[in-house]
């Protein structure tokens, strides 16, 4: 019996302690259930839970930079174009064919040409040296091919050649020289700062009256026959008659007569621009060579008595500077 009850007892503490680790191992519910919960992926702070993609305006995720190639391939080198430009005169009048220094006569077309054949190149001509009141321009523009330009005064004229590639790059550059040169013994040229305005060149025999036929040549009057009818150089002539504004306007001559002043005026014919006034500038050229130049300005209906020429006086050329309201 006592042996049976001693086995009594020690099943009886297996068991107790057998409960007991249970109990350990599994609380009941209570305050310490946080710390036994299975691990979900719901967030803790009561944010819905984050399914795995990105709402709108949310931000994206960083993208990795983009690899390195390492350093840029160098520009292919630009290839200078060899250039001969030339300019040609569109008559034969100085006798020469054409040439990067070229000479004309005022009132002349010059025809200008790159001197290359290379393909895929584009163009850009200007004139970057022109005499005073200049208003030449290329046609039909200043980026065509082999452009032409009207050389509307005496005087010198300088012309750049720019040259781009196909990339539109910097390819070479040339520049030509004009020399516009009167041939005439006498050429007297008119040019004023307005648009819109109309100014009369006048040129007159001493037999003469200002703004009348036969002795006074102008635009009513541009090539009169003055004294021998076989003979034409002795006659002076009109080349332009300028009513729109700027000029110019050329009056020449080929032979004077001895003894004989003759006298050059500027009359402010039209103002439909009602500009009220302007500056009108006269260049007088004996034999080619710029002898003579002056401006005065007048306003509308005024006449301007420039000077005398009187080719084989001891002094051909005298400024005579008179300013009246109309012809004198």
């Amino acid at each position: 019996m006592k042996r049976t009850a001693r086995y009594g007892l020690a099943l009886l503490w297996v068991v107790a302690m057998v409960g007991c680790a249970q109990e350990s191992e599994y609380s009941a519910p209570g305050a310490d259930d946080a710390n036994n919960q299975v691990p979900t992926d719901e967030p803790s702070d009561g944010q819905e839970p984050d399914d795995g993609e990105d709402e709108p305006g949310d931000p994206g995720p960083t993208d990795p930079p983009p690899p390195d190639d390492g350093p840029d391939e160098p520009d292919e080198p630009v290839e200078e174009v060899m250039l001969n430009p030339t300019a040609r005169a569109s008559s034969d009048v100085l006798g020469q064919s054409e040439a990067q220094e070229l000479q004309v006569v005022p009132l002349e077309t010059v025809i200008f040409d790159p001197g290359t054949g290379a393909e895929n190149l584009s163009f850009v001509w200007s004139v970057i040296v022109r005499p005073e009141g200049s208003t030449a321009d290329f046609t039909p523009s200043n980026t065509a091919r082999t452009p032409s330009l009207f050389m509307d005064l005496a005087g010198n004229y300088e012309v750049l050649l720019e040259v781009f590639d196909q990339n539109n790059r910097p390819a070479g550059t040339e520049k030509i020289q004009i020399e516009v040169i009167p041939d005439e013994l006498i050429h007297v040229q008119l040019v004023w700062d307005t648009d819109g305005t109309d100014l009369d060149l006048h040129f007159m025999h001493p037999t003469g009256r200002w703004n009348q036929s036969p002795f006074d040549c102008y635009w009513a009057n541009v090539e009169p026959n003055w004294f021998d009818p076989e003979n034409n150089d002795d006659n002076p002539s009109l080349d332009i008659d300028d009513v729109d504004g700027f000029g110019p306007e050329n009056i020449n001559l080929d032979i004077a007569e001895a003894d004989t002043p003759y006298e050059v005026g500027v009359h402010f014919y039209s103002d439909r621009a009602q500009m009220g006034s302007t500056e009108a500038t006269v260049r007088i050229f004996l034999s080619g060579e710029l002898a003579f130049e002056q401006s005065m300005t007048l306003s509308h209906g005024q006449f301007w008595h420039v000077a005398s020429i009187e080719i084989d006086a001891q002094e051909p050329l005298v400024s005579a500077g008179e300013l009246t309201d109309g012809f004198p």
